[in-house]
């Protein structure tokens, strides 16, 4: 069973929502109670919200749907096929679970890189490295790798680390109000910091 996350995820998405909200109206109200949230139906959501806030390439592909990848062990179980039916800037969310990583530069938008694959971490960022693929992992260091946003927990929050650098390289662009909620790191293997 996945660890069980005890945060106020709620002010997260509220968060999030007051961001990108064009309602001047919109009232918040009392302060939301913590909750426990099993920690992939909390990284699914937040995936699908993160989506939100990132510019892939105009290609003759843009007004199709948004294809969401898993590579390796699948951690997220039922919550990753419930993303099929959200949409993201009115593009449908399509899933799929990948063993191999061929597949993934032709079909993928996201790719969500599993644990089970970080011994391979180095050589599967290296050759996504170019492809407009917006790369994300529960892994410690992943972005410090060359991983575009890494989702870590501590002391029971969700933070995103954001490697803007290795989003630059791979075509995409990332909102900055969504940068102004992350840890913005560098390449190791560059020298950054």
């Amino acid at each position: 069973m996945g660890i069980l996350i005890r945060f106020s995820f709620r002010r997260l998405f509220i968060a999030i929502a007051l961001i990108v909200s064009t309602s001047p109206s919109l009232n918040v109200g009392s302060a939301w109670a913590a909750e426990t949230f099993p920690e992939y139906d909390v990284k699914a959501a937040l995936i699908v919200q993160v989506a939100k806030f990132i510019q892939w390439p105009q290609t003759s592909d843009s007004g199709r749907s948004l294809h969401v990848c898993v590579l390796g062990d699948d951690p997220f179980g039922p919550a990753f096929d419930a993303l099929r039916d959200k949409q993201v800037g009115g593009r449908p969310l399509t899933t799929e679970r990948l063993q191999n990583l061929q597949s993934a530069r032709d079909r993928c938008h996201i790719l969500f890189i599993s644990r089970s694959e970080k011994s391979r971490l180095t050589s599967i960022l290296a050759k996504l490295k170019t492809s407009p693929i917006l790369t994300i992992a529960d892994t410690q260091g992943f972005a410090h790798l060359g991983g575009i946003l890494n989702l870590e927990i501590e002391n029971d929050r969700v933070i995103f680390e954001i490697n803007v650098r290795s989003s630059e390289i791979a075509g995409l662009r990332i909102d900055a109000r969504l940068l102004e909620l992350a840890i913005i790191v560098g390449d190791e293997q560059a020298g950054d910091k």
